[in-house]
Parts: structure tokens; C-alpha cells; sequence
């Protein structure tokens, strides 16, 4: 069956066309579709067409890219040379991205229908990129050839973008561009980028060009305006004014201000001369009229004419132009002028105009009641302050001008500057006149101001008025770093007392910002009174000799003297000579000083007999004491010393000093007396305490002794703190503690004893050194005594008295008693009890006498005797005792213990001389290993004639050698108590070099083995 072409209907057409159209309505892209009476088709091309386009437009709504290129290119190849179709397609293209298809559809269509504006239109659209001027070029050719506002505007804007402004402007020669939007908005943008490249002409011109278009905006004419006044183009600017451009009333103000700026004084006079008559600026504001009025006043050929001949505007403004025409009224002494002018103000206007003729005229009290209605009116106008507080003043008006400056206290919004000068003058005010300065005016004035400088001036404000320290320091407490010296000193002066370290440290920072003699003076003298006496040596040192005082120079030398520094101190005792002050106790102290320093001790004392001579002092008497002391001259000495104390009787350290040489002197009383004194006095001196241990212990007054010694004690736990004790600290407290211990101590129960394989002798007792017995040599001996202390100071000062009974006995040298009891292993043969006085004569030597009578236990054995003896103990002391070492792993010890007794009815006298060295290595707190060596010789005579005492019938020794090792266990020590107890026990080798004859029997007993204890409670 053939086909036939399809004819639609009309209406049926039309139906699809709207359709299509309500379709392209929907925004799914910049793509709109044109109607179809627009396509410029037949019916038949449309039928054959909108198929295409509606699938397009549909496929552009789901981004369809394919469908929809193909389908407008599918339309376009059905209809090439229609313009709408290709428009269709080429913005298709360019919503996908393909700029380049997009010109290249409407290029082509473009020579098909180069008169179609809708194709030009859609082709200036798409974007151009130009890289470099050959393309601009190009373009511009192009856009030459077919211009439009669009490739005008492209071809402008990139030219300016390559700085090329002659091709820019050249867009503008098309006259229907140059008045367009678009040309204006080319025009604005040459404008804007020829003053950022700072092209002023070109940016003049175009300016100038939208002026002529009258299309100006009003903030284009300021920043044309602006940029001419920038460059300084006066000519021009007259030039535009003179055509009624750029000639607003501002503009004039600003042109005229600019002038006078730059001193162009000539060009000024002639720009406002030439507005003096119908051409002078009517402003808008009271504040521009009275710029111009100052031009006026201070640029015009003649300011008096021209101020008059100036239409005022607001009559604010004629207070200024009588401000300006009254000093040449005043300086021409016109007072019927100054009146005229005055005449024509309101009595409250002007008020400064009145106060400044009140002040010429001298009339306080007219200038008064105006300062004080020109602050009411102005109560923050700081700068009106400082101006009616100083002519009230010139006025002699000055409680006027102070309740001024209280009533605006303080100031607050002026300027720091400013602030401090109206503090100063009103502190300047209140030093003059302090009756001003009321108690409520003052709380007013003592609220702390917030910065540094302004607390510093109102602290000397409240100082004019006698404020205290409490208010000075809550001012200045924070210590700020931006106060002056004066500041610093003022805090040092208030810490002085309260807080000496304060103070020096105060006056440091002073110095630090002023070394002025009298600053320098206060850190030196602070610096003393703390102690710190290097720092005030220092402080002297740095001011200059020939500006020494006669006082400088001595307190110099008294701190030069403080801190130890000799050749210091011999600098300023010359200035002191310089000076012809070398006078006076002070003098004569400090001469003393330096001579007793050289060890010229006669030139000394000669120089102290004139100080006292001068005027006694307790210091002069004490070094005079002191010297005489060292000179070996003990009672001079001591007298000096006395007289010291006497002038001074509150002082600790003259009593001190005195109390030490009376104990030196053997004084124990009187010494005890005055280091009491001292003690209450200085109750912290730790060597007074201790001092008085020592003194109490030679008077043997117990309990003050146990007092004081526990009080050392807990001086010396409290220094050290937390911290471990030093070794002398230690050693110390031991000691004390001793003497603790000692002092209270009344009975001594010791034990002694040893046994051996065969005969021996063993080492002097280190737990009893007084005890024992002159043994002969056997094979073992044992004691025990008891000992109760008498008392010191019986029968010489210094000296011990104590009672004594003991129990003893020694083992046979056979081996066995005649009783057959047992083996001389054990000592309990010939058992005796003793009972007797045993004295120390001297307090510092280990020397005991002793008398003993002997009974015996054993009726069979032995006879009742008395024994006359005498002992003492040698090199056993200090660092070499065998008391207990504070200190160290251990330590050496060694004695030489001598011992002689006489056997009153046997008529027999025995000697023994032991020497022991030995080491103490400690195992424990409390415990030692101790090896040893020692050495003895023992002697025996014997008289078988009681009547001749002087003729021995027997005499025999032996010298024996012995080494051996003992554990030592100190017990029961206490916080104040040292080791009450001891215990010791050891075994020992012992070789016997020579021996007693009577002691043998016969047999050759050379060495032995021995074991020793001792123990003492």
C-alpha cells in the first residue's frame, strides 16, 4: 500500500505547540524554546521537527546527553540553515560543556544569516578566552567587523585586563555603546582599574566623560574629587570649580584645607579671596561653617575683613568670629570693642571670651564664678580643667583652682599625661596650702588611680598632705615596674621598719632608676640595717669621694668594717682623716679595728683608750677585753670586759663575752650569772645555751645542767629539720647528751672479770677505768662494784667525791685451791670485799686517789688491810676515747692506763702500766667490733720489815703482750640520754715476755688464750 505525506490539522498543530511550549517552560536548563510560529517553518518542516526538539528537551531534563545532542542534531540536519534550531543546539552544546561545537554551530549559522541579531547575541554569549594580545587582537577585529554591546564589553574588559587602556577607551568610540549600560559599566571599569594602576589622567578623563553624560554617581564625584585633591591638582580642580563641577561647598573646605595643609599660603589667599563676595560656600553644618571660618581666620589676605564680610549661617559660629576679632581688640587695649562684641552674645555664651578677659583685667572674682559655670557646664572637659585651674592660679586663686581639680578627681578619660599634670599642680597646691586639704576632700583623693604613673604622682599628692605609710602602700604595694625613684624610695621609707628586706629591696629599684647621692645613700644605709653588708659597701663605693660627707665616710667605714672589708675600711678612714673627722669614739673604734686586723694589738689598745676617752662605750670596753685576753692579761681583761657590760647591761653579747672569760678564769659562779643574763636576752643562741651546760656542769648543779643540755639538744634537732645532722652537729649532741646522762647519774655498777688457760693479765677495763684491783697475774679474776657518786666540787672545785664497795677475786695458778674446790679456771679464789673513798681531783685529767679497806671473805686466805691507791688514764679522750662515736664507720682508739696501790699493813706496793691501741668498727647503731693490741708491765715490792718501809726484801715484774678482739653493745640511750650502759666481752691472745718468779711456781706459763667481759650500769 502506498504511503501518503500525513497532513495534520491546524488545530491539531497548534496543540502540539503548546504542549512543546508548556514543556520548555519547565526550568531544567538555561535552554528555552522558542514557539513554533517562531521557528520560521512550514508546517510540514514543523511536523518534521518538533518530534526532535520535544525528545531533546525531555532528555535535557534527565542530563541526558546523548539523546539529547543526537536529537537537536538530528533537528539541525532536517533544517541546517534555521537560526532557532541551530541556537537550540548550540546552547545544548554549551550546557554539556562544548563551548567550542557551540561557536562553531553558530559561526556557521552566523555567515547563513549574518544579520540575525538573535544568532550574534547567542555568539557574544559564549565565553571568549583570550591568553595573550595576539588573541585580543583578534577579537577585536572580529567584534569590529560585527560590533554589539556584548563583544564591545568583551573585547573592553579583557584589554584591561593586558593594561591595554587605549584599546579599552577605543571600545567607547561607538557612540550607541558609549551611552549604553554596558558602556558606562566599561567606562566605570577603565576608571577603577587606571587608578589602581595609578593612570590618574586616564582616570581623570573618564570621569570627565560621565560628568558630560551627566551619569556621575554622588561617590563617584567624591573619589573623582579625592583622587585630584591626592595629587595635588590644584589647576585642574579650579578648572572643573570654575565650570560648576566638583563645586560643592565640602569640596571648597576640603580644597581649601588641603592648601593650607601643603603652606601653600599664597594659593590659599587666593582661592578664599576669590569666594569673599557672592562666591563664599554656604555649608551645612555648624562644624564645616567654622572650618571654613579658621581658613578664614588664619589663611585670608586680610582675616578681619574676611571674617566680617562672611554671611554667617548658624549663630554658633559668631562666638568664633568674635574669638578671632578679640585679640587684636585686646591688643590694642579696646575695650569698648571688646564690649561691643561681648554685647551682641547671650550673658551665658562666650563664657571662655569672659574668663579671658577677667583674667587680663585681673578681676579674680568675675574669673572665678566663670571657671566654675565653665566646669558645670563641662564637668569631663579635661583640657578646660588644666587651662582654669592655671589662671586661677596666676590669679592667686588657689583654693579656687584646688576645689576645681577635687571636684574632677580623677580624671577619668584625659590622658595620662595630662592626668599627671593636673595631679602635680593640685599636690603643688595642697604643699602650699595643706589646710585645703580636708578629710572628706582627702578620702576623695585616696582611691588607688589605675595605672603606675598616676599612682606614683598621686602618692606624692598624699604625701604634701602628711598621708601615712598604710596609704602610701596601698597605693604602691604591687611593686609595678614603671614607678620611678621617687615611688621606690617612698615604699622603701614605709617598709623601713616593718619589713626591712622590703625596704633594701626597694631601694635597689630606686637606685636602678636614679643613682643620685641621696638614693644611693638610703640603699646603703637599708642595706646595713639588714645586714646585708656587702650591698652597702657596695652602695658607698659608688659615691664619689670628693661628695663624701664627713657622716658618709663613717658610716662607710662602719659598714666596710661589718662586711670584713679591709682595704675598704682603710679607703674611708683616709677620707675620714681628709675630711678632719678623725675624732670620736666611732673614729677611734674603727682605727682599732683596722690595727687589731694588722696584728698591731699595742696601736690597737692605744686607739681604744681614745675611744673610751671620747666617750666610754660598751664596744670599745669589750674589744679592749679582748685584746687584753689574747695579751695573756686575764684580769685586765676580764675588768674591761666587766665595764662593758656595765654600759651596756642589756646587751647579750657583752655579757656573753664576759660570761665566756669568767668561765675561762675558772669564775664558774659569776660566769654562770652573766651567760644567764645573756641567755635572756638571746634565748635562741644556741652557743649561750650550751655555754651554760658546760658552766652548770662545774658547779654541778644538776638540774640546770639536764635543763640547759636538753635545750641544746632540741636547738640542734630543730636546725638541721629534716635534714641528716652534720658531723659536728652530731657530735655535738652526743656530747650533750652525755653530759645529760652523766648529770643525773648517781650509782655505777661495773663488772670486770676474765679467765684464761693459764696465768695472764688481762687489758685495763674500758667499761671502769678506776676500778680493778694492782693484781698479780692468775689464771682468772673477777669484780663487781658498786659506786655511788658523792657530789663535785667537795673538796676542790672541779673536782668528783664518790663511794665505793666491791667484791673480787682470782683463780689459783695450780689449778686448784687448797680447799679442792675447783679449777683456778674460775675466780673464786681468796675472795675480798672492799668498801672506800675514791677522789678526782681534776675535772679535766682522769687522775682518781682512792682508799680502800680490804676484809677478807675466806678466813683461810688473806688478812684485812687498807689500800692506798692511785690511777689515772691518758690519751683515752676525744676522737681516741672509747665512748661511743657519733660519727663515721668507726674510729681508733687507745689508753694508757697507769696504776700503783700501797698495801698499808702487808707493807707490799704493786704498779701496773697498760698501753692499748685498738679499732672500733661498727657493726650497728650502738654496737662494735674492736680488735686490739696492748702492752703491760707490772711491778711488786715487798717489805718483810714493818717498821722500815724503805727497805724492799722482794721485787718482781713481768711484761706481757697480748692481741685479741672484743664486742663492745652500747645500751639504754635515750633522746637526751647518751648509752647509759655497756657491755663488752672478747678473747684474747696473750704472750708474757718476762715473768714473776713467785708466780710460777717453777712452771714457764709463756702464753695463753684469756676471755674477758665487763659491763657497766
Amino acid at each position: 500500500m502506498n504511503a501518503r505525506p500525513l497532513r495534520l490539522k491546524a488545530s491539531t498543530l497548534g496543540l502540539r505547540a503548546i504542549t512543546l511550549t508548556s514543556l520548555l517552560m519547565v526550568p531544567f536548563s538555561p535552554l528555552k524554546a522558542a514557539p513554533a510560529d517562531d521557528l520560521g517553518l512550514s508546517e510540514y518542516r514543523t511536523f518534521l521537527v518538533y518530534p526532535h526538539i520535544e525528545k531533546a528537551m525531555q532528555a535535557m531534563k534527565t542530563e541526558n546527553r546523548e539523546v539529547a545532542l543526537s536529537e537537536f542534531l538530528r533537528a539541525h540536519q532536517l533544517v541546517p540553515d534555521n537560526p532557532q534550531i541551530s541556537i537550540y543546539l548550540a546552547e545544548a552544546y554549551r550546557h554539556f560543556g562544548d563551548a567550542d561545537n557551540a561557536r562553531q554551530v553558530l559561526e556557521t549559522q552566523s555567515k547563513l544569516t549574518p544579520d540575525n541579531a538573535r544568532v550574534r547575541d547567542a555568539l557574544s554569549a559564549i565565553p571568549i578566552r583570550v591568553d595573550n594580545l595576539s588573541a585580543l587582537h583578534q577579537l577585536d577585529v572580529a567584534c569590529q567587523a560585527h560590533p554589539n554591546d556584548i563583544c564591545l564589553s568583551n573585547v573592553g574588559d579583557h584589554a584591561l585586563l593586558f593594561d591595554q587602556f587605549n584599546l579599552a577607551i577605543s571600545q567607547l568610540d561607538n557612540g550607541s555603546f558609549a551611552v549604553s549600560q554596558a558602556g558606562m559599566d566599561l567606562r566605570r571599569s577603565i576608571i577603577q582599574r587606571a587608578i589602581g594602576s595609578q593612570h590618574w589622567r586616564i582616570a581623570d578623563q573618564q570621569f570627565a566623560q560621565l560628568s558630560q553624560q551627566t551619569r556621575l554617581k554622588e561617590s563617584e564625584n567624591d573619589q573623582w574629587f579625592g583622587l585630584l585633591i591626592a595629587q595635588h591638582d590644584d589647576q585642574r580642580l579650579n578648572e572643573l570649580q570654575n565650570q560648576g563641577r566638583l563645586n560643592k561647598p565640602v569640596y571648597q573646605l576640603i580644597l581649601a584645607q588641603n592648601l593650607a595643609s601643603r603652606a601653600e599660603k599664597q594659593r590659599l589667599a587666593e582661592y578664599l579671596a576669590a569666594r569673599e563676595n557672592s562666591n563664599q560656600p554656604q555649608f551645612s553644618s555648624p562644624e564645616q561653617e567654622r572650618d571654613w571660618l579658621y581658613l578664614l581666620a588664619t589663611g585670608a589676605k586680610t582675616p578681619a575683613a574676611a571674617l566680617a564680610a562672611y554671611p554667617l549661617q548658624f549663630a554658633e559660629n559668631r562666638s568664633y568670629v568674635a574669638e578671632n576679632q578679640l585679640p587684636a581688640l585686646l591688643a590694642r587695649h579696646d575695650d569698648a570693642g571688646v564690649a561691643r562684641l561681648l554685647a551682641q552674645l547671650p550673658a551665658d555664651e562666650k563664657l571662655p571670651l569672659r574668663m579671658a578677659i577677667s583674667v587680663r583685667q585681673g578681676d579674680s572674682k568675675q574669673a572665678v564664678a566663670i571657671a566654675n559655670r565653665l566646669m558645670a557646664a563641662q564637668p569631663h572637659d579635661w583640657l578646660l580643667l588644666d587651662s582654669l585651674s592655671y589662671q586661677l592660679l596666676a590669679l592667686q586663686q588657689p583654693a579656687a583652682a584646688a576645689q576645681l581639680l577635687i571636684d574632677g578627681w580623677s580624671y577619668a578619660g584625659a590622658s595620662e599625661p595630662l592626668r599627671l599634670r593636673l595631679i602635680d599642680r593640685l599636690g603643688a597646691i595642697l604643699h602650699e596650702h595643706p589646710d585645703l586639704l580636708t578629710a572628706a576632700r582627702a578620702a576623695r583623693l585616696r582611691q588607688p588611680l589605675p595605672t603606675a604613673a598616676l599612682r606614683t604622682a598621686q602618692a606624692n599628692l598624699l604625701s604634701q598632705s602628711g598621708s601615712d605609710c598604710q596609704q602610701t602602700l596601698s597605693l604602691l604595694s604591687d611593686f609595678s615596674s614603671s614607678y620611678d625613684a621617687t615611688a621606690w624610695a617612698r615604699i622603701a621609707r614605709c617598709y623601713q621598719t616593718s619589713s626591712p628586706g622590703m625596704a633594701l629591696y626597694a631601694w635597689q629599684q630606686a637606685v636602678a632608676r636614679d643613682s643620685s647621692d641621696m638614693m644611693l645613700r638610703g640603699l646603703a644605709y637599708q642595706a646595713y640595717a639588714v645586714e646585708d653588708y656587702a650591698a652597702a659597701v657596695a652602695a658607698w663605693q659608688r659615691l664619689p669621694a670628693e661628695r663624701l660627707t664627713a657622716e658618709d665616710a663613717l658610716a662607710a667605714a662602719n659598714s666596710a668594717l661589718a662586711a670584713q672589708n679591709w682595704p675598704q675600711l682603710a679607703v674611708w678612714l683616709n677620707d675620714l682623716r681628709r675630711l678632719h673627722a678623725a675624732q670620736g669614739e666611732n673614729y677611734f673604734w674603727l682605727e682599732a679595728q683596722w690595727q687589731n686586723h694588722q696584728g698591731n694589738s699595742a696601736a690597737a689598745l692605744r686607739a681604744l683608750d681614745q675611744a673610751i676617752a671620747a666617750q666610754p662605750s660598751s664596744r670599745a670596753w669589750a674589744l679592749k677585753g679582748q685584746l687584753l685576753l689574747a695579751q695573756g692579761q686575764q684580769p685586765a681583761g676580764i675588768a674591761a670586759l666587766r665595764q662593758a657590760a656595765t654600759l651596756a647591761p642589756q646587751d647579750a653579747s657583752a655579757h656573753a663575752a664576759l660570761g665566756f672569760a669568767l668561765f675561762n678564769a675558772g669564775q664558774f659562779t659569776p660566769a654562770r650569772q652573766e651567760l644567764t643574763l645573756a641567755n635572756r636576752a638571746t634565748p635562741d643562741d644556741e652557743n649561750l645555751v650550751r655555754q651554760l651546760v658546760y658552766v652548770n656542769q662545774r658547779l654541778s648543779d644538776g638540774g640546770q645542767t639536764r635543763r640547759y643540755s636538753r635545750q641544746a639538744i632540741d636547738m640542734i634537732d630543730n636546725a638541721a629539720g629534716t635534714q641528716p645532722l652534720s658531723r659536728a652537729a652530731a657530735d655535738t649532741r652526743f656530747s650533750l647528751r652525755r653530759i645529760h646522762e652523766d648529770s643525773a647519774r648517781r650509782w655505777t655498777f661495773t663488772f670486770d672479770g676474765w679467765t684464761g688457760t693459764d696465768s695472764g693479765s688481762a687489758p685495763r677495763s674500758t667499761t671502769s677505768p678506776a676500778s680493778g684491783s694492782a693484781q698479780q697475774n692468775s689464771r682468772s679474776y673477777g669484780q663487781f662494784e658498786g659506786q655511788y657518786k658523792i657530789g663535785d666540787n667537795q673538796l676542790r672545785e672541779g673536782d668528783t667525791l664518790a663511794a665505793y664497795g666491791r667484791l673480787f677475786a682470782g683463780g689459783s695458778h695450780s689449778g686448784e685451791d687448797n680447799s679442792g674446790i675447783g679449777s683456778g679456771n674460775w675466780p673464786i679464789y681468796a675472795p675480798m670485799a672492799g668498801v672506800g673513798l675514791r677522789w678526782k681531783p681534776l675535772h679535766d685529767q682522769v687522775f682518781y686517789l682512792a682508799a680502800e679497806e680490804q676484809v677478807p671473805l675466806d678466813h683461810h686466805r688473806g688478812r684485812v688491810d687498807t689500800l692506798l691507791r692511785a690511777s689515772a688514764s691518758f690519751f683515752n679522750s676525744g676522737r681516741y676515747s672509747d665512748e661511743w662515736h657519733a660519727n663515721g664507720r668507726g674510729w681508733m682508739a687507745q689508753n694508757l692506763y697507769l696504776d700503783a696501790g700501797h698495801y698499808l699493813k702487808n707493807n707490799q706496793e704493786n704498779y701496773t702500766a697498760d698501753y692499748r691501741l685498738s679499732w672500733h668498727q661498727k657493726v650497728h647503731e650502738g654496737q662494735t667490733l674492736e680488735p686490739y693490741s696492748h702492752i703491760q708491765g707490772n711491778a711488786e715490792l715487798v717489805s718483810d720489815s714493818l717498821s722500815d718501809r724503805t727497805q724492799w726484801d722482794q721485787y718482781s715484774s713481768d711484761l706481757l703482750g697480748g692481741v685479741g678482739m672484743r664486742y663492745n653493745l652500747w645500751l639504754g640511750q635515750t633522746h637526751y640520754n647518751a648509752w647509759p650502759h655497756k657491755i663488752s666481752f672478747g678473747l684474747e691472745y696473750q704472750y708474757v715476755f718476762t715473768q714473776r718468779q713467785s708466780q710460777t711456781n717453777g712452771l714457764d706459763y709463756r702464753d695463753s688464750v684469756i676471755f674477758t667481759l665487763g659491763g657497766r650500769w
